[in-house]
């Protein structure tokens, strides 16, 4: 388990030490596509439905959506985040433990890549690293810079 202080230590060396994030590795890292084997993974498990639906403009996250589910892996460091849709209320809710064979392959191949899943309490949790900034969530950090967090926001 990574601890707080190496999270904090992660962010500074990804976004910097100023009064703001810097987002200028972004778009290196996202040229790289360091989580390709992954992908590869996914497919060899669960088929070749496996879509990368990372989007560079607000994301510092690689996301592979299969079937309902959503998995994010963060550019900052070894984070992942499972997303479940819910059937319900639209709404996507963290996953950290599997409720199904799906959510269970999905993790057992983050995990066996060096992932460690993150649940929402530590998703909520904040970081206060940059002074210029409002104090955000670790979820704004490690995977989605901006809006609401899937599971309070608006269902989609």
């Amino acid at each position: 388990m990574v601890t707080r202080a190496a999270i904090i230590e992660m962010l500074i060396r990804f976004y910097g030490a100023g009064t703001r994030r810097d987002f200028s590795d972004v778009l290196g890292v996202f040229v790289r596509k360091p989580y390709d084997a992954v992908q590869a993974d996914l497919r060899r498990a669960i088929g070749p439905h496996v879509d990368d639906i990372t989007d560079p403009n607000d994301e510092v996250s690689f996301g592979f959506a299969v079937d309902d589910h959503v998995l994010r892996l963060s550019m900052v460091g070894p984070f992942a985040l499972l997303l479940r849709k819910e059937g319900g209320t639209g709404h996507w809710i963290p996953v950290d433990s599997a409720a199904t064979d799906l959510e269970r392959k999905i993790l057992d191949i983050a995990r066996a890549h060096g992932f460690q899943v993150m649940g929402r309490y530590e998703l909520e949790s904040t970081a206060e690293v940059w002074g210029d900034e409002p104090v955000t969530s670790l979820y704004h950090v490690l995977f989605i810079a901006e809006g609401d967090m899937p599971w309070r926001g608006e269902p989609q």
